[in-house]
Formats: C-alpha cells, sequence, structure tokens
C-alpha cells in the first residue's frame, strides 16, 4: 500500500466513525490490532491497552455507554510509509458527571497490507495509539456558570474532577 492508500483507509475509518457504525470502523483494523489510549484506567474506564477486534470493540461499547461526543473533528492526516497520524480537536461530555472536555488529538495508526487484496481495503489498521493534547481544558460547572481552565491543576487531578460523581 502507499501512502494515499493508507490515509484514506484511516479517513475511511474516522468517517464510519463518526457515522456511528462501529462494525465498520471494526472491518478496517487486523484481527490483532493493538491499541492504546493513555490514562489511569481505574479513572477512565477506556484507557488502557487494548489487543484483538472482540476488546477493542469493548473499547467502543464503553466509549458509548460513558461519553457523548459533543464535537469529534479530524483535522490533518500526515503520512509515513506505514504510519498515518491524524491531527484534530475534540470535545466530549462525560454522562455520569454531565461535565465536558476537549482538546486536541494526535491518533497514530499503524497500517499493513493483508494476504487477501481487497479492491476496496488492501491493508488494515494494525495498530492505534491516542494521544489527547497537552492542554485539555476541562471547564468547571459551579453556579451553573463554565469556570476557567486551571492550568495549575495535575491532569490527574482534572481527569479525576471529570469522570467522578
Amino acid at each position: 500500500m502507499n501512502e494515499d492508500q493508507n490515509t484514506r483507509l484511516v479517513q475511511d475509518a474516522y468517517a464510519a466513525f463518526k457515522r456511528g457504525d462501529i462494525p465498520a470502523v471494526l472491518k478496517l483494523m487486523s484481527d490483532d490490532i493493538a491499541w492504546f489510549l493513555p490514562g489511569p484506567k481505574d479513572i477512565i474506564p477506556v484507557s488502557g491497552q487494548r489487543h484483538g477486534l472482540a476488546e477493542v470493540g469493548a473499547f467502543f461499547a464503553t466509549l458509548a455507554e460513558t461519553q457523548e461526543p459533543l464535537e469529534f473533528e479530524p483535522k490533518e492526516f500526515i503520512a509515513n510509509d506505514e504510519t498515518v497520524v491524524a491531527l484534530g480537536h475534540y470535545q466530549w461530555r462525560v454522562k455520569a458527571t454531565g461535565r465536558h472536555f476537549e482538546s486536541g488529538f494526535a491518533h497514530v495508526a499503524g497500517v499493513k497490507p493483508t494476504a487477501l487484496r481487497e479492491a476496496q481495503w488492501p491493508g488494515r489498521i494494525v495498530s492505534a495509539v491516542i494521544i489527547p493534547g497537552l492542554t485539555c481544558r476541562t471547564p468547571t460547572h459551579e453556579a451553573g456558570i463554565p469556570g476557567k481552565w486551571n492550568p495549575s491543576q495535575s491532569r490527574l487531578k482534572r481527569q479525576h474532577d471529570l469522570w467522578t460523581v
């Protein structure tokens, strides 16, 4: 596969995700995909390492159960060989607390050709690392008025406040 085909594969996965078509997203991944989202799993249920389609499918199920997308927009795709990096912006609402957060992101996808050359997708996504932005903004909701982001607050404390009722 060339870089244009790899980019198209990743773009197709994003398009399917934005439509809510998770089976189509999973169809674009290899059976042994490695998936990683950093963060404390005891606080953020979608964080952690996953292997294989079943575990990545469970990731998407947990994501749907725990968060509501308010904005999810990949803006730029950068390809080099078998790696495609998607840069974008997202905003989510945590269902348990009603709080929301937004951030830039970089998603790094590894792409490999498949033994069976399919006309539409000659390869599969074999790995994904999701890197949240360094300045994740988490407004507070004191007295119903969104507060200002406090950069001195640690990322772990912000994550805890987002996810804890």
